[in-house]
């Protein structure tokens, strides 16, 4: 068998992993000219130099000249009066003119309310996106204590100036009772009576989303959070046009104790109704456009442009 230097090569014939296998072998260095990279041709790669790590916060690049859109971070010093942490993420631009917290509904998390803390963000306000007690990360038993968790929020964002509240659902109803400058509320759960088909929805679908001591204890938690109180602070109420009718009914409520209340309605990409003998049915479509609500790029367009033209003179 021949030895291995009787076998004519050059580098350009050796694998890399294999050329380092030769060289660990002979023991010999790469930067060695008289051993083995001199004999195969090899011109050894300088070592590069090693790099400081260097980090800036979005105002020192925006101070520099360099383009920040937004800064995205995990915030993990968010507590409750009464200590607990409040699980949140804060999206904001280089240079915020107001501050906003985003609020699920029952059985959503804060990562379900991305996009539309991503449309503020871009618009010029600091949005904070937190899960509400029994929901998402936060491990605290579901109550009422989620307004004074909503409270801690609003506190929290008021270093970046005045502030909002927007909220989905029973997230709009918690926006509403809020003590922010402004408030969105997307579809609140505000209404005179749930419908039977809702109430089914609840007791027999539950969402997996929310840790509730039982199926159906939304209707405790809603009677426990207690009314809206009036005041003539500025608020927009945003529903599908083909939302959950008893919702639907329950904006009028709203606007008369709400002097400055504005209702609009969404009516792009929203589900259509559809005629069925079982009412269960026929509910569903209306169902799905109140939670899909939180999801429609002309709703997050909407709230996003309201907040913009609101808060900064609230």
């Amino acid at each position: 068998m021949p030895s291995l230097f009787s076998i004519p090569a050059t580098r350009s014939t050796i694998p890399e992993v294999l050329f380092q296998f030769l060289v660990v072998l002979l023991d010999e260095r790469p930067d060695d000219p008289g051993g083995l990279c001199q004999r195969l041709g090899h011109t050894p790669i300088p070592e590069a130099p090693m790099i400081e790590s260097v980090s800036y916060t979005s105002s020192e690049l925006s101070e520099a000249g360099a383009e920040v859109l937004m800064d995205f971070q995990r915030v993990n010093d968010l507590k409750a009066p009464d200590g607990h942490a409040i699980p949140a993420f804060l999206l904001s631009p280089a240079s915020p003119r107001g501050g906003a917290v985003v609020c699920h509904g029952y059985g959503g998390s804060k990562e379900q309310m991305l996009g539309i803390a991503a449309t503020i963000a871009e618009k010029g306000t600091a949005a904070l996106a937190i899960d509400l007690c029994g929901h998402g990360e936060n491990r605290t038993p579901i109550g009422p204590a989620m307004r004074d968790e909503l409270e801690a929020a609003v506190t929290f964002v008021r270093r970046f100036g005045r502030t909002a509240v927007i909220g989905h659902s029973l997230g709009g109803r918690l926006a509403l009772m809020s003590s922010a400058n402004v408030m969105v509320a997307m579809s609140p759960s505000v209404m005179v009576q749930m419908s039977p088909q809702g109430k089914w929805m609840f007791e027999n679908l539950p969402s997996p989303g929310v840790r509730e001591p039982y199926s159906g204890y939304v209707l405790e938690l809603l009677e426990k959070l207690g009314p809206v109180p009036s005041h003539d602070r500025r608020c927009l109420l945003l529903y599908s046009e083909r939302d959950i009718q008893a919702l639907l009914d329950g904006a009028a409520g709203l606007q008369a104790q709400l002097p400055g209340a504005e209702k609009r309605l969404v009516s792009e990409d929203i589900r259509p109704d559809v005629q069925h003998e079982s009412g269960l049915i026929r509910y569903l479509p209306r169902w799905f456009n109140h939670s899909e609500l939180r999801f429609n790029p002309s709703a997050s367009e909407t709230v996003g442009s309201w907040l913009a033209d609101h808060l900064a003179s609230a």
